[in-house]
């Protein structure tokens, strides 16, 4: 069979029986992370700042040798306790 894995806020995959909606609100941003520095290692970058416009927010991050994680957050005014990657909402969207 296929394996259906979920991307999760804290930049891992998990499978899908394994999967909580709390760990993947910031899973489309963390994502992009991931693949950033993925790439900017592949082309021989150690440090990256990353940035995401999407339609309602822009957001940031930093790498410099190793993810940076939160364990607890606020995302649109509502605290989280969640692992997600260290993600900074700066501006509007592009949308």
């Amino acid at each position: 069979g296929v394996r259906l894995q979920f991307m999760q806020s804290n930049g891992g995959l998990t499978d899908a029986n394994l999967f909580q909606g709390k760990d993947a609100i910031l899973s489309g941003p963390a994502g992009g992370i991931v693949a950033s520095i993925r790439t900017a290692q592949a082309a021989g970058h150690s440090r990256l700042i990353t940035f995401d416009m999407g339609g309602t927010s822009t957001d940031v991050a930093h790498f410099e040798g190793e993810f940076e994680r939160a364990f607890e957050t606020q995302v649109a005014g509502v605290r989280i306790r969640a692992p997600m990657m260290l993600i900074h909402t700066v501006a509007a969207g592009g949308g």
